[in-house]
């Protein structure tokens, strides 16, 4: 839900009937994930040495999804 609401779901390119909302990290999650990861490169990915998103929700995704859209930080 996060993700839609920055924008970046589903993937350019698919549908919501592609990329269902259903709660499994599934590649339309990973390919979302990764676009918000690059939205927000300062704050987790310079950080963390790399150039691009991974898709992987590491501490530093979690933790700038938590600041955004409240819930518990790690």
């Amino acid at each position: 839900a996060s993700l839609r609401e920055e924008g970046l779901y589903p993937p350019e390119g698919k549908s919501f009937r592609e990329c269902p909302i259903n709660g499994l990290f599934g590649p339309c999650t990973q390919a979302g994930l990764k676009l918000f990861q690059e939205k927000y490169r300062e704050d987790i990915l310079i950080p963390a040495g790399l150039t691009e998103g991974t898709g992987i929700p590491g501490v530093s995704t979690v933790k700038k999804l938590n600041v955004l859209y409240g819930g518990d930080s790690l």
